[in-house]
């Protein structure tokens, strides 16, 4: 957008009996063109971003889960390897 402005300045503090070049004029309107699908464009990426931001989201959710039963698992394991070890006999379960 800046660069637009600094286009339209430049052409209308040129000499006002020389008209802008045709090449000025075309880059002048390429420039419009390519600055008017940008909100497009932009709201894509943003429509993307957020599309990976909510897969991510499921992704931890996942790998919080498996951590979490992976946790319970190993508690449970070493639970039940301490009870064994202790064995019925051991001085726990006399008193």
């Amino acid at each position: 957008l800046t660069a637009n402005k600094q286009i339209l300045i430049e052409m209308s503090s040129s000499d006002k009996s020389q008209p802008a070049s045709w090449a000025d004029l075309s880059a002048y309107i390429s420039n419009c063109r390519r600055l008017e699908s940008m909100p497009a464009s932009l709201q894509a990426s943003i429509d993307e971003l957020k599309s990976i931001d909510a897969r991510l989201g499921k992704a931890a959710a996942v790998f919080d889960e498996g951590r979490q039963l992976s946790l319970d698992a190993a508690a449970t394991y070493y639970s039940s390897a301490a009870t064994v070890k202790q064995g019925p006999g051991s001085e726990a379960h006399k008193n």
